[in-house]
């Protein structure tokens, strides 16, 4: 599979499961990043981290300092073929009956960096748990060397949005639109989007506005999801309005396009203040009755409010012989497997 390819299997599935509200993190601050273990997952899950030598015999490193683990690992001999050179490397190890995995050259950043991961939790299970991480890594966002940087960046892109949104006062807007204008950061610019969103000024408004007419001009944006979300934070209803008629009635948008449409808006229906669902739910039922083939994409959404009322049209979409995307047939049959059998049918809203 191409590049292309992969990019929009990614962008439907992120999709999915946002609409639905199944995933705990902000996957539209990720945007289209492949979660591999980062550097800092790797020495969080490890049992032992070590720097080590080369030794006087080719290929055998030499345990110097005890990161994490038994401090009788110093000076163990580690025989690494793939490690080469006369230098210091950083190894990680599960557990006793792992082998060392080599992590790399060390650079004088670890000093810093690694004493910041010792102490925290490999899967957060609370939000102070996350708040942690991400203060801790938030001195290294944009660091020059890239295991560093992306380290940050991911435990900031990967936290649950409500808490992303808590603690974007740790980031200087001024930085976040010079992060967005570097290439070398490209990557990033989901998570920069989101944030920019969250904390811009006028602005910053009108520079999401027009970034957003230009993506639908232009018809494709490996942001889209991310570039809504924040447009959309800025502008409120009208952001929810201009969604409803550029994305979801507009009849030459692609799947991907109106996925992404559909992960912004349910964002702010679910994390937004009252006002905001109430647009989105007005949103939906205009998209419900005008895209039928792709209505059941909102019916997680409708599912996880409890919005059981829209049963019988999702009822009557099943039996009707109109086609139905099979992404939105799957959502339906998951709104009606979740419908409270104590309600009895009302009539199609």
């Amino acid at each position: 599979m191409n590049s292309k390819g992969l990019r929009s299997l990614l962008c439907l599935t992120i999709a999915l499961f946002v609409i639905g509200g199944s995933l705990p993190a902000c996957p539209l601050c990720l945007g289209f990043a492949l979660k591999e273990p980062t550097l800092a997952d790797e020495v969080i899950a490890a049992q032992d981290v070590v720097l080590a030598e080369a030794g006087s015999e080719d290929r055998v490193l030499e345990v110097k300092s005890v990161i994490k683990g038994r401090a009788s690992l110093s000076g163990l001999r580690i025989m690494l073929p793939e490690a080469k050179g006369d230098a210091m490397f950083l190894l990680t190890r599960l557990d006793e009956a792992s082998g060392w995995k080599l992590q790399g050259r060390s650079t004088v950043s670890f000093a810093t960096f690694l004493p910041q991961l010792t102490g925290l939790s490999g899967k957060p299970s609370a939000d102070a748990d996350w708040v942690a991480r991400m203060t801790a890594m938030r001195p290294f966002i944009g660091h020059p060397d890239p295991r560093i940087a992306r380290s940050a960046w991911m435990m900031w892109a990967e936290a649950p949005y409500r808490i992303v949104k808590a603690e974007a006062h740790q980031f200087q807007r001024n930085g976040l639109r010079q992060w967005l204008a570097d290439p070398a950061m490209a990557g990033q610019r989901s998570l920069w989007l989101v944030l920019l969103g969250l904390m811009g000024n006028e602005e910053d408004t009108a520079w999401l506005s027009a970034q957003t007419e230009a993506a639908w001009k232009a018809g494709s944006d490996p942001q889209l999801a991310a570039l809504l979300t924040a447009f959309t934070a800025r502008r409120g209803g009208e952001a929810v309005d201009y969604i409803g008629q550029h994305y979801l009635r507009d009849r030459d948008r692609t799947l991907e396009e109106i996925q992404a449409a559909l992960s912004a808006l349910g964002l702010h229906g679910r994390e937004g203040p009252a006002e905001m669902r109430q647009d989105v739910l007005a949103a939906y039922r205009v998209f419900m009755a005008e895209r039928k083939p792709l209505a059941g994409l909102v019916a997680r959404d409708r599912a996880a409010w409890k919005q059981w009322e829209f049963a019988p049209a999702f009822q009557a979409m099943l039996a009707s012989p109109e086609p139905i995307h099979p992404n939105a047939r799957a959502a339906i049959n998951d709104y009606l497997r979740d419908l409270p059998k104590t309600l009895s049918p009302l009539p199609s809203p």
